[in-house]
Parts: structure tokens; sequence; C-alpha cells
């Protein structure tokens, strides 16, 4: 309003003084004068009040600014930035709690791009979310200007590595230039995250189908670079994501060889990744002309698989196949537990050989074994961490069945294996497939899906 009474002052005569002194010495003509200055009065008012309502539309009309492009910011906290096209945010989200708590009480809104990112991973850093054992960020712009987009997502990342070897941290900056597509603009608002991170995500699954994304969105964006290195995956990125949280391969295979009671065998591959829920060290060996297979957690280094596999059978002169009973008690003395649970004995034939597949749960661990039924000798074995288990594989599977409102009379191709701490059941009635995940300790149906085939 300030303005505009001085707007108002700076366009209208100061004539008052003028006026009344003319008025004086023209007595006569006092009528007639009035009546000519209010009408000249009246005539010169148009133009004036026109220019105060030009004036207040333009003091009072909202402004807004076309989004010209999205900005995201991911570590683990994941914020969006709105800009126009003189890369001012107009608009500030945040994905998550994390993204929440980096943004705090700053006002970002009208703030040049460069200032308002530098601000936000000076918060990350405050806040811990980057250092020297996590320094991945993803830098993602989205917006129907590819060639611009390219140009800024060059720019971010030139910036925020430089940024970040100012704080002494050697990081790795990932960088997308994305068009709008309504896939991943799907899958980023379905599970809370950038779209950026949604196509990371879509590119490893395309590499590794055993990845699910319900699975990988809660992964960092360090644990995801680490995976786009050990996939290959194709992208712009400076630096290589840390791997200073982990135990390290050395010490993953010390305790694959100290557990297997071997010493200087061949290591055939060891890499980081995820399965089941954590990173895990991969680890491929032989010894004795006997393979070996290990998943090592890779921060705890706790063994959470364990199998061996004998290149060549040894030949025996026993002429009769072991009992059932007799395999049991084979592997259960191999394992070294007396208590089990869930215990299954299936037979098959190799070659004409017949052989025991054994698999039951002690403690928090399951065991799963081959032995060869004419020689008594175990071919397989596998132990695999998967918490603690209450739950019996017929429970689970009459927990799904309860659910669907079916009875197992009315299903086919009935499926059922125990993952780490959930049995995943899946089964067919008709044309429908059906899929859950039962908590293996309390019973709670943890997810179930339905799908016409």
């Amino acid at each position: 309003m300030k303005e505009l009474y001085k707007t108002f002052q700076e366009i209208t005569p100061d004539c008052l003084e003028s006026i009344h002194e003319e008025l004086k010495q023209r007595k006569d003509e006092q009528f007639m004068i009035e009546m000519t200055k209010k009408k000249r009065q009246r005539y010169y008012m148009i133009p004036v009040v026109i220019v105060s309502m030009v004036i207040c539309l333009f003091i009072l009309w909202p402004t807004t600014s076309k989004i010209y492009a999205t900005v995201a910011l991911d570590v683990n906290p994941s914020v969006e930035l709105d800009i126009d096209d003189q890369h001012m945010i107009q608009k500030v989200k945040a994905n998550n709690d994390d993204g929440q708590k980096i943004i705090g009480d700053m006002k970002l809104k009208g703030v040049d791009l460069e200032v308002g990112m530098n601000a936000l991973i000076g918060s990350m850093l405050k806040e811990g979310y980057i250092s020297e054992l996590k320094n991945s960020l993803l830098i993602s712009v989205t917006g129907d200007h590819q060639k611009e987009n390219e140009v800024l997502r060059k720019e971010l990342s030139d910036e925020i590595d430089q940024l970040l070897k100012n704080h002494h941290i050697d990081g790795s900056v990932v960088s997308l230039a994305l068009e709008d597509d309504e896939n991943i603009d799907a899958l980023a608002s379905k599970y809370h995250i950038s779209t950026g991170k949604a196509q990371l995500i879509k590119s490893l699954i395309a590499k590794n189908t055993q990845y699910t994304f319900e699975e990988l969105k809660d992964l960092s964006v360090n644990e995801l670079n680490i995976l786009l290195s050990r996939y290959d995956v194709d992208t712009n990125k400076t630096g290589e994501a840390s791997q200073k949280g982990y135990i390290g391969k050395d010490k993953a295979t010390q305790i694959a060889y100290q557990d297997a009671k071997v010493s200087q065998p061949t290591l055939k591959e060891i890499e980081l990744d995820y399965e089941k829920g954590v990173m895990v060290y991969e680890i491929e060996f032989i010894k004795d002309e006997i393979e070996y297979e290990y998943d090592i957690d890779a921060q705890s280094g706790q063994i959470l698989k364990r199998d061996k596999k004998e290149k060549h059978h040894q030949t025996t002169t026993s002429s009769s196949n072991i009992s059932e009973a007799q395999a049991k008690e084979l592997v259960l003395n191999h394992a070294q537990v007396k208590n089990v649970q869930n215990y299954q004995l299936k037979k098959d034939k190799d070659d004409g050989i017949l052989e025991y597949e054994i698999e039951f749960v002690s403690g928090k661990y399951l065991y799963e074994y081959k032995v060869d039924a004419s020689h008594g000798k175990i071919l397989e074995s596998e132990k695999k961490y998967v918490g603690e288990v209450k739950l019996s594989e017929s429970e689970a599977k009459q927990i799904a069945l309860n659910h669907a409102k079916v009875s197992s009379h009315d299903t086919k191709d009935m499926d059922i294996e125990l993952k780490k701490n959930y049995y995943e059941v899946s089964f067919e009635v008709r044309n429908d497939e059906y899929e859950y995940h039962i908590d293996a300790s309390t019973g709670n149906i943890l997810s179930h899906h339905k799908e016409r085939d």
C-alpha cells in the first residue's frame, strides 16, 4: 500500500493553493468556475483512476512461475525441488521423513537452486547422512527440456562433487537426466521415492530379475551405487561408492575358510551383493575337488549361507541304499543339532542313482541337504539364517488358504518356501494366481497378491 500511495502522489499535481487564490480574485464567476473546475477535475480523474486500477491489479494479482524442471536429491533423505526457467526454487517436497528432517525450517522457495542445494547438502552432512562410510548421492533432473536438463545435470554433479571434496569427503555422485515417464512416475508415487531412484531400481531389476522393487526401495543410494558397479549398470557418476562400513573382502573370505576348515583354497569369486534384506559377500572357492559357496553378512560377518558340492563322487562296494532313518541321522550329526522342526525328506533320482533331499529347521537356521542314498555320502549341504520360526509349513499354508477363502482341493501348483523370517506361499485357483508372505514367527500376513493369469 505504501508503494501505491507513493505512486498516487507522483502522478497527482499539487495545485490546490493556486486554485483557491484564483477563486478569491474572481468572486463573481465563482459558480461558473466551480462548475468548470469540477468538470475538468472529473475528466482529469479518469486516467488517474485507470492508472490506479492497473497498479492495484499488478500488486494484488497472484504471480506464478511456470515449473521448468524438477531436481531431486537422494541419499536416503529424498527431496524434490521444482524450479523455473531461471533456476529459482518454486516448490520444495520431502519424499520421506528423513527428507523432512534435513529441510527443517529452511525457507527455500524463491531461492537460487545452487544456494538451495548447498544448504540441503550442508544439512545432510551435519546430520550424518553423508560421510566417508556413506559417500553416495543421486541427482536427477526431470522435465520436458532434455537438452537443457542434461546441461543442468552435469553442472550440479560437478558442483556437488567439489562441495564434498571441500568437506574432505571423496564422494560418488550418481546423476540422471530423465524425460517424463508415466510408469516411472507411478512407481515413484507408490513407494514415496524420487523418479530418479525409481529409475535406478528399475535398471538394477533389469540386470538381476531376482530383485524386486519392494526390497530395493528402502536401500540407501550408497547401497544402490554398490549394486550399480556389481552389475555394470550404465550411469553418469563420479567416484566409487564407499564400502568402508563393511568388514571387507579379506575378512569375509577368512571367515568362510575357517568355517570350511580349509587352507589356501582356490578362490573363484567374491562379490558384494544384496540378498534377502542384507548386503552380503558372496564367496565361491574350491578345495580338493569340493566347491564351496558362502554368503557372509557384510556388516556383522555372520554366516548366512553355506553350501558344499562334491565335484566327483567316490564309489564304494556297498550294494544297498541307506534307509531314510540313516540319512536323517547322517545329516543331523553333520549339522551338529538334535532338536529340529519342519523336517522333510524327498526322494529323487539323478542318473539312476537315488538321492535324499532333506530340509529342516533348527534354532534360527534352515538346513538343506542332498544325500547319495547308495553310498551314504553328503553331496550338498546348505545352512541359511531365517530368524525365529514358530510356524510350520502346513500352518502357513492354511493361513493363506483361509485368507483366500479357498480349500486345498481347489488349488494347484502349491509351493511353500521358507525365506528369511517368512514363508512364501504360492498357488493357483482356476485362472487366479495367489502369493502370500506369512511371518514365520507370528503367523501374520505380511503381504498378499492375487493376479489373473
